[in-house]
C-alpha cells in the first residue's frame, strides 16, 4: 500500500474528494462510477467496469466534478466511522483505498497520550527525553 500523505475529511453528507494526483494516476473523470466496498476494515474505491454476468457485492457511486464521492452510510456504519472521519488514502494497485487517520507521535508511533509540539503531534514519553536534551 503506498501512502500518498494525504488526509481528507468526509464531510457532514459522506462525501470524501479524491486529490486529483490520484485520479489522474487511475485514469478517473468526472461521471466515472467508482465501485465501494469495505475489506480487511478498510474502504476500498475502484473505477467500476461492468463485467457480463457477474453480480455485485459492492455499492456503485458516480463522481463529481470536484473528484468527491459519497462513501455509503452502510459503509461508514460497518466500520464505526464517526461524523467527519478524517481518512487516510491510498493507492494499492488500480484502487484507492481509504483507512481511518489515526494521529501517532512522530518519534515512536504511540497514539497514547499525544500533545503538540511545534505543529506535530509527539507522546509524554518523547516529550519528556526530549525534555533531557
Amino acid at each position: 500500500m503506498k501512502a500518498t500523505g494525504i488526509i481528507r475529511r468526509i464531510d457532514d453528507l459522506g462525501r470524501l474528494v479524491f486529490p486529483i494526483e490520484i485520479r489522474r494516476t487511475l485514469g478517473i473523470e468526472e461521471g466515472d462510477k467508482m465501485e465501494i466496498y469495505v475489506t480487511d476494515n478498510k474502504i476500498v474505491c475502484k473505477k467500476y467496469v461492468p463485467a457480463m454476468g457477474q453480480a455485485t457485492t459492492s455499492i456503485v457511486r458516480p463522481l463529481d466534478a470536484l473528484g468527491r464521492t459519497v462513501i455509503p452510510m452502510e459503509l461508514r456504519k460497518m466500520l464505526s466511522l464517526p461524523l467527519k472521519a478524517a481518512m487516510q488514502i491510498f493507492v494499492e494497485g488500480d484502487a484507492i483505498v481509504l483507512k481511518e487517520y489515526e494521529e501517532k507521535c512522530v518519534f515512536c508511533g504511540s497514539s497514547a497520550d499525544l500533545m503538540d509540539f511545534k505543529n506535530k503531534r509527539i507522546c509524554a514519553v518523547c516529550k519528556e527525553q526530549l525534555s533531557k536534551l
